[in-house]
């Protein structure tokens, strides 16, 4: 016998990815500092330009998740709430979601700390993050019945390992890996956005 409440939780998953305006927003919070980064590269270390992008890239990544998180549901409902069917909640983390979340980003800030003291090799780092972002593509997929999730948990943990065996230094690991996961995410999210649009014109 099915569980309604799980049955629920799955339909709101599944609806948070129907339109592919959730993998849009992802993909643009990694491929956009990611590119910042790059073009980082080109300018004198602490120079005025290299600040700026630095800045820019700064609000992109903390800013932009809370305003992506805030935005994303008001923007679907308005637009596509009638056409999917059902209405998107806030997504606001509560109880155990809040507590990984904090786990999470504290994970996140050590490994950061290490890198930076160099007690961590980048590549390592670089596996570990490409694994984390792969498993929880799988998880999110074989939760929400979503297919195409596990296949791109798949990609982003081989493409991880061949830019650790590849890259030279951090920079430039950073910044082939957020760009793969930005650019499948965004590739993933318009063709999805496309295909609804199709469906339900």
């Amino acid at each position: 016998m099915n569980d309604p409440l799980l049955d629920a939780q799955r339909r709101i998953q599944r609806a948070w990815s129907v339109d592919g305006l959730s993998e849009l927003a992802a993909g643009l919070l990694f491929l956009v500092p990611a590119l910042l980064e790059a073009a980082k590269g080109s300018h004198v270390p602490r120079s005025p330009a290299w600040q700026t992008l630095n800045t820019i890239q700064m609000l992109v990544i903390f800013p932009g998740v809370w305003v992506a998180i805030w935005a994303l549901p008001r923007l679907r409902n308005r637009i596509f709430g009638e056409r999917a069917g059902i209405m998107i909640p806030r997504m606001a983390p509560e109880g155990r979601s809040k507590a990984m979340a904090i786990v999470a980003i504290g994970a996140m800030t050590a490994i950061v700390a290490a890198l930076a003291l160099k007690k961590l090799s980048f590549a390592a780092v670089t596996v570990v993050l490409g694994f984390g972002v792969g498993a929880l593509f799988l998880r999110t997929g074989l939760s929400a019945g979503i297919r195409r999730y596990p296949v791109m948990g798949a990609l982003v943990a081989a493409a991880s390992i061949f830019i650790a065996l590849q890259a030279s230094t951090f920079e430039s690991a950073f910044t082939w890996q957020m760009g793969f996961v930005g650019a499948l995410c965004t590739a993933t999210g318009a063709w999805t956005l496309l295909r609804f649009l199709r469906q339900r014109a």
